[in-house]
């Protein structure tokens, strides 16, 4: 009996221990009164933070879109203004080279007023001599008659 009583007494000594190599060894199954609860009002602001957060993201991502696409239309419209620009300069350019050929063809081809004054007094001496002639073509018509 003795021998039962210390085998017994060995099995209480090892029942303990091998519990807990029972319970390390397979998991107990959590029941619903050991779960961990979250309340519905924190999932509903946390799922409402997050939402917020990515229409921020969003929101940044649309505005930082507009402002390339505005300035690639800025860049295009500078271009295009430079461009403008440069065209503009080359006919102001061209214009002063026609006018400069201009004046100088006006200055080689043109009487001058010394020469216009001139010829008025060629053409004022050719006159009056026509007029003297005139006049006595006239004279000697009426001593004939």
């Amino acid at each position: 009996m003795e021998a039962r009583r210390s085998s017994a007494q060995g099995s209480e000594q090892a029942a303990p221990h091998l519990s807990f190599q029972r319970a390390q060894r397979a998991p107990q199954s959590i029941g619903p009164s050991q779960m961990i609860t979250i309340p519905e009002w924190l999932i509903g602001l946390l799922g409402s933070g997050a939402g917020a957060i990515i229409a921020l993201l969003i929101r940044n991502a649309v505005a930082h879109a507009k402002n390339e696409a505005s300035a690639k239309a800025g860049q295009a419209i500078a271009n295009e203004a430079k461009a403008a620009a440069a065209e503009a300069q080359r006919l102001a350019a061209a214009t002063e080279r026609d006018l400069a050929h201009f004046r100088e063809k006006v200055a080689t081809e043109y009487a001058t007023v010394q020469l216009l004054d001139r010829i008025e007094e060629r053409l004022v001496g050719a006159l009056d001599r026509i007029g003297e002639r005139f006049d006595q073509f006239l004279l000697t018509q009426g001593k004939a008659k």
